[in-house]
Protein backbone atom coordinates (compact mmCIF):
# COMPACT_ATOMS: atom_id res chain seq x y z
CA UNK A 1 0.00 0.00 0.00
CA UNK A 2 1.67 3.38 -0.73
CA UNK A 3 1.84 6.12 1.79
CA UNK A 4 -0.73 8.11 -0.21
CA UNK A 5 -3.10 5.46 -0.26
CA UNK A 6 -2.84 4.34 2.94
CA UNK A 7 -3.36 8.44 4.05
CA UNK A 8 -6.58 8.26 2.09
CA UNK A 9 -7.67 5.00 4.36
CA UNK A 10 -6.58 6.75 7.35
CA UNK A 11 -8.79 9.77 6.82
CA UNK A 12 -11.60 7.81 6.11
CA UNK A 13 -11.71 5.73 9.08
CA UNK A 14 -11.11 8.54 10.71
CA UNK A 15 -13.91 10.18 9.78
CA UNK A 16 -15.77 7.07 10.32
CA UNK A 17 -15.37 6.27 13.81
CA UNK A 18 -15.60 9.97 14.77
CA UNK A 19 -19.09 10.39 12.89
CA UNK A 20 -19.81 7.52 15.33
CA UNK A 21 -18.54 9.75 18.08
CA UNK A 22 -16.39 7.41 18.99
CA UNK A 23 -12.47 7.25 19.78
CA UNK A 24 -10.59 4.01 21.34
CA UNK A 25 -8.18 3.48 24.13
CA UNK A 26 -5.20 2.08 22.53
CA UNK A 27 -4.32 0.61 25.94
CA UNK A 28 -0.27 0.20 26.06
CA UNK A 29 0.55 3.68 24.31
CA UNK A 30 -1.61 5.14 26.85
CA UNK A 31 -3.56 7.30 24.71
CA UNK A 32 -7.35 7.85 22.75
CA UNK A 33 -6.76 6.75 19.44
CA UNK A 34 -9.19 5.34 16.75
CA UNK A 35 -6.30 3.90 14.36
CA UNK A 36 -5.08 1.06 16.47
CA UNK A 37 -8.53 -1.00 15.43
CA UNK A 38 -7.29 -1.27 12.21
CA UNK A 39 -4.44 -3.55 12.25
CA UNK A 40 -5.08 -6.56 10.29
CA UNK A 41 -3.58 -10.07 9.42
CA UNK A 42 -3.25 -12.40 6.43
CA UNK A 43 -4.86 -14.51 9.17
CA UNK A 44 -8.13 -13.05 7.99
CA UNK A 45 -8.25 -13.03 4.51
CA UNK A 46 -8.78 -15.52 1.83
CA UNK A 47 -5.70 -14.55 -0.50
CA UNK A 48 -2.76 -17.11 1.16
CA UNK A 49 -0.51 -14.16 0.53
CA UNK A 50 2.52 -13.46 -1.45
CA UNK A 51 5.03 -16.49 -1.62
CA UNK A 52 7.02 -16.42 1.12
CA UNK A 53 4.12 -15.04 3.86
CA UNK A 54 3.36 -17.94 6.54
CA UNK A 55 0.26 -19.84 6.34
CA UNK A 56 -2.96 -17.79 8.22
CA UNK A 57 -2.43 -20.33 11.01
CA UNK A 58 0.97 -20.21 11.32
CA UNK A 59 0.96 -16.76 11.92
CA UNK A 60 -2.03 -17.33 14.48
CA UNK A 61 -0.07 -20.36 16.06
CA UNK A 62 3.48 -18.22 16.48
CA UNK A 63 1.34 -15.22 17.71
CA UNK A 64 0.19 -17.13 20.58
CA UNK A 65 3.23 -18.98 21.61
CA UNK A 66 4.69 -15.84 21.92
CA UNK A 67 1.80 -14.81 24.08
CA UNK A 68 2.58 -17.50 26.24
CA UNK A 69 5.85 -16.54 26.80
CA UNK A 70 5.37 -12.79 27.05
CA UNK A 71 2.77 -13.72 30.03
CA UNK A 72 5.21 -15.67 31.84
CA UNK A 73 7.93 -13.16 31.90
CA UNK A 74 5.34 -10.70 32.66
CA UNK A 75 3.97 -12.30 35.79
CA UNK A 76 7.08 -13.24 36.98
CA UNK A 77 8.46 -9.35 36.93
CA UNK A 78 5.08 -8.63 38.77
CA UNK A 79 3.37 -7.39 35.70
CA UNK A 80 6.58 -4.27 35.18
CA UNK A 81 6.52 -3.77 31.14
CA UNK A 82 9.84 -2.24 31.70
CA UNK A 83 11.46 -5.55 32.72
CA UNK A 84 10.35 -7.58 29.59
CA UNK A 85 12.09 -7.13 26.63
CA UNK A 86 11.08 -4.92 23.97
CA UNK A 87 11.26 -7.31 21.01
CA UNK A 88 8.84 -9.71 23.06
CA UNK A 89 5.67 -6.91 21.94
CA UNK A 90 5.86 -7.02 18.71
CA UNK A 91 5.31 -10.45 16.88
CA UNK A 92 6.94 -11.60 12.71
CA UNK A 93 2.89 -11.21 12.15
CA UNK A 94 3.01 -7.91 12.58
CA UNK A 95 5.04 -7.28 9.43
CA UNK A 96 2.32 -8.49 7.07
CA UNK A 97 -0.23 -6.02 8.25
CA UNK A 98 -2.70 -4.99 5.94
CA UNK A 99 -1.40 -1.50 5.70
CA UNK A 100 1.63 0.96 5.89
CA UNK A 101 0.67 2.46 9.61
CA UNK A 102 0.67 -0.97 11.44
CA UNK A 103 3.51 -2.02 9.62
CA UNK A 104 5.66 0.63 11.30
CA UNK A 105 8.94 -0.32 13.15
CA UNK A 106 7.65 0.79 16.14
CA UNK A 107 4.46 -0.61 16.09
CA UNK A 108 3.78 -3.08 18.81
CA UNK A 109 1.91 -5.63 18.55
CA UNK A 110 0.09 -6.39 22.60
CA UNK A 111 -1.20 -3.57 24.42
CA UNK A 112 -0.40 -3.82 28.03
CA UNK A 113 -2.79 -1.62 30.83
CA UNK A 114 -4.68 1.97 30.32
CA UNK A 115 -2.58 4.24 33.00
CA UNK A 116 -6.06 5.97 32.84
CA UNK A 117 -8.18 3.42 34.24
CA UNK A 118 -8.14 0.40 36.10
CA UNK A 119 -10.57 -1.69 33.89
CA UNK A 120 -7.55 -3.88 32.60
CA UNK A 121 -6.61 -4.98 36.32
CA UNK A 122 -7.56 -8.72 35.17
CA UNK A 123 -6.08 -8.93 31.90
CA UNK A 124 -1.91 -8.42 31.33
CA UNK A 125 -2.34 -7.45 27.83
CA UNK A 126 -4.69 -7.65 24.42
CA UNK A 127 -3.80 -7.32 20.68
CA UNK A 128 -6.14 -6.66 18.08
CA UNK A 129 -3.56 -7.96 15.67
CA UNK A 130 -5.90 -10.49 14.10
CA UNK A 131 -9.09 -8.05 13.47
CA UNK A 132 -9.77 -7.37 9.98
CA UNK A 133 -12.13 -4.25 9.58
CA UNK A 134 -13.17 -5.29 6.04
CA UNK A 135 -13.85 -1.63 5.03
CA UNK A 136 -15.88 -0.67 1.86
CA UNK A 137 -17.44 2.00 0.23
CA UNK A 138 -21.02 1.58 1.74
CA UNK A 139 -23.97 3.60 3.01
CA UNK A 140 -22.03 4.51 6.64
CA UNK A 141 -20.57 7.69 7.52
CA UNK A 142 -18.34 9.60 4.89
CA UNK A 143 -19.30 6.27 2.46
CA UNK A 144 -17.41 3.81 4.13
CA UNK A 145 -18.47 0.59 5.53
CA UNK A 146 -16.84 -1.76 8.33
CA UNK A 147 -17.55 -5.53 8.51
CA UNK A 148 -15.67 -6.37 11.17
CA UNK A 149 -14.26 -10.07 12.05
CA UNK A 150 -11.64 -12.12 13.60
CA UNK A 151 -10.34 -12.40 16.95
CA UNK A 152 -8.58 -10.34 19.80
CA UNK A 153 -5.56 -12.13 21.81
CA UNK A 154 -5.96 -11.69 24.92
CA UNK A 155 -3.14 -12.42 28.12
CA UNK A 156 -5.02 -13.12 31.86
CA UNK A 157 -2.81 -11.92 35.10
CA UNK A 158 -5.15 -15.17 36.53
CA UNK A 159 -4.75 -17.48 33.25
CA UNK A 160 -3.59 -18.46 30.12
CA UNK A 161 -3.79 -16.46 26.69
CA UNK A 162 -6.41 -16.75 24.54
CA UNK A 163 -8.59 -15.82 21.73
CA UNK A 164 -11.81 -14.20 21.89
CA UNK A 165 -13.97 -13.59 18.66
CA UNK A 166 -14.96 -10.17 17.86
CA UNK A 167 -18.64 -10.31 18.47
CA UNK A 168 -17.87 -11.21 22.29
CA UNK A 169 -16.09 -7.35 22.44
CA UNK A 170 -16.91 -4.78 24.15
CA UNK A 171 -16.95 -0.72 24.25
CA UNK A 172 -17.22 0.35 27.82
CA UNK A 173 -16.83 4.12 28.24
CA UNK A 174 -14.12 5.45 29.43
CA UNK A 175 -13.82 7.00 32.74
CA UNK A 176 -11.63 10.07 32.82
CA UNK A 177 -11.69 10.49 28.60
CA UNK A 178 -14.75 11.63 27.17
CA UNK A 179 -16.04 10.04 24.20
CA UNK A 180 -13.38 7.60 24.56
CA UNK A 181 -14.11 3.55 25.45
CA UNK A 182 -12.06 0.96 26.54
CA UNK A 183 -12.43 -2.96 24.89
CA UNK A 184 -13.70 -5.27 27.24
CA UNK A 185 -13.53 -9.31 26.79
CA UNK A 186 -15.73 -12.07 28.83
CA UNK A 187 -14.57 -12.79 31.83
CA UNK A 188 -13.56 -8.89 32.77
CA UNK A 189 -15.18 -7.86 36.21
CA UNK A 190 -16.24 -4.81 33.65
CA UNK A 191 -17.59 -6.81 30.89
CA UNK A 192 -21.40 -7.08 30.54
CA UNK A 193 -23.13 -8.22 27.69
CA UNK A 194 -25.23 -4.81 27.16
CA UNK A 195 -22.64 -3.07 26.77
CA UNK A 196 -21.80 -1.80 23.31
CA UNK A 197 -20.30 -4.18 20.47
CA UNK A 198 -17.12 -3.34 18.78
CA UNK A 199 -18.06 -1.13 15.97
CA UNK A 200 -19.83 -2.64 12.57
CA UNK A 201 -20.47 -5.82 14.51
CA UNK A 202 -24.17 -6.60 14.19
CA UNK A 203 -26.62 -8.29 16.32
CA UNK A 204 -26.76 -11.27 14.39
CA UNK A 205 -23.21 -11.81 12.78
Amino acid sequence: MSDSVGATLKSEISAYLVKLGAVLIIGGAGYASWYGTTTVSRVQTADPGPKGVPSAQAQLDDTLARADTLLELLRKSNWDKSKVPVELLRVPAQEFAANAFDRRPEAQTFSIGDPFSNVYDDVAFYSPLFVKQNLRKGSGPEGVTASPQGVFIVGWKNGGVRTVPIEDVRLLAHPKIENAFNFVFPGMKAYKSSLPKYFGVTENP
